[in-house]
């Protein structure tokens, strides 16, 4: 099988299955990519999260660019890219119809109900794998301390604190 190929299967394969949105993607992103394909390690792919959350947009959108470019250049940014949102552009079109048909009805709101403890347990697989590589040394831990301060504590805009920690980071470490 190509590279292109996989490329779009691993990403289609999150396409299809990434319920929840974005955040909860992350972690059949990272099965495929890290554990499967073994294409990056768990330090390359938190890298490429942080940087993908350092900019606007979807997380999932941005990772799959990011990948797709590092094993497949232009075109590979492409194809991850295509795989990752075929799957909803249709999907959305179909449950659209489907949800605003029947949104108030008693089995559509107990299915959501109930997606949305899974959605929070695949968000903290993601953050408990990728904490294990990213707390290093005392400056990682005061810029992890002071983003849980900033971010629950202060009306900080995230786009600051990451800011702020990649200047820390340029002058500290």
């Amino acid at each position: 099988m190509t590279k292109l190929l996989q490329l779009f299967l691993a990403f289609l394969k999150t396409g299809l299955f990434g319920f929840g949105g974005g955040q909860a993607s992350v972690p059949l992103i990272k099965r495929e990519i890290v554990q499967n394909l073994q294409w990056m390690s768990i330090e390359e792919f938190t890298d490429a999260y942080a940087l993908g959350n350092s900019l606007p947009g979807p997380i999932t959108t941005k990772l799959a660019a990011m990948i797709g470019y590092k094993t497949s250049g232009v075109l590979g940014l492409v194809i991850a890219t295509l795989g990752l949102i075929l799957p909803s552009t249709i999907g959305i079109v179909i449950l659209s119809s489907i949800y605003y048909k029947f949104k108030n009805s008693d089995w559509l709101s107990g299915m959501m109900v109930a997606v949305r403890p899974v959605v929070v347990v695949l968000i903290s697989s993601v953050v408990y794998s990728m904490a294990k590589t990213s707390f290093e040394n005392i400056h990682t831990y005061i810029i992890g301390a002071a983003s849980i301060f900033l971010v629950f504590f202060t009306s900080v805009h995230p786009v600051f604190i990451i800011i702020g920690s990649f200047v820390y980071g340029f002058f500290l470490l």
